[in-house]
């Protein structure tokens, strides 16, 4: 059996500064990019997104707090499904 690994990402452009977000592991992450898409220099690691920073992403009701909303949503229904079709019948 292929196990697929879907990470969901978003690349945002604000006043030419391009970051990559990441959901992985439950956690979500950020780095800078360069206009080619490739890792900053010196910002190759992904760096955790603080809850504060999250909470006030949410509070301006930002593209980043939109796309977090839809991705976890889409990754609880991903969960839902692996679990139906592991169990051969619906979860309550």
């Amino acid at each position: 059996m292929a196990i697929h690994l879907w990470i969901p990402r978003l690349v945002t452009n604000v006043n030419n500064a391009t970051r990559e977000y990441r959901i992985t592991k439950g956690r979500l992450e950020v780095r800078d990019l360069n206009s080619d898409g490739t890792p900053y220099n010196g910002y190759k690691e992904w760096v955790l997104v603080t809850p504060e920073e999250i909470k006030y992403q949410f509070k301006i009701q930002s593209p980043i707090a939109q796309w977090l909303s839809r991705s976890l949503q889409s990754l609880q229904g991903r969960k839902v499904q692996r679990t139906e079709s592991a169990a051969g019948e619906p979860t309550p």
